[in-house]
């Protein structure tokens, strides 16, 4: 995916970055033009995509496709973004992204606040 592209179903996953794309109808429910939000829910049966924006610390639905409007796009690179941290590495502060997909560690406190054990956040 190169940055710019707009989202839909045929691209969307989950993790992808993303901003306002073409179609934008939400306001400054995003945090404003060029905040990165990351995709949390796949693409719906109406043509939707679950986005976090955590410069707000919002969840919303944006459309992917749904009535003919593309509200996102691949975010840009930046400069300051790093590999990812291999699998299996602990993640923390030093190498803790947005969009980074992660599993339950070791160390797991937390219950099923996860949705148990292997899911994916």
């Amino acid at each position: 995916l190169h940055p710019g592209a707009r989202v839909d179903a045929s691209n969307a996953r989950l993790g992808l970055l993303v901003v306002r794309g073409r179609d934008w109808m939400s306001g400054e429910l995003d945090g404003g033009r060029g905040s990165v939000g990351v995709i949390i829910e796949e693409v719906d049966s109406d043509g939707r995509v679950g986005v976090l924006w955590p410069s707000t610390e919002r969840a919303h639905w944006c459309s992917a496709g749904l009535g003919g409007r593309y509200e996102l796009q691949v975010a840009p690179a930046t400069s300051e973004q790093a590999p990812p941290p291999s699998p299996g590495t602990r993640v923390d502060a030093s190498n803790a992204k947005l969009g980074l997909l992660v599993v339950r560690g070791g160390g797991w406190v937390s219950g099923n606040e996860d949705g148990g054990a292997g899911n994916v956040g």
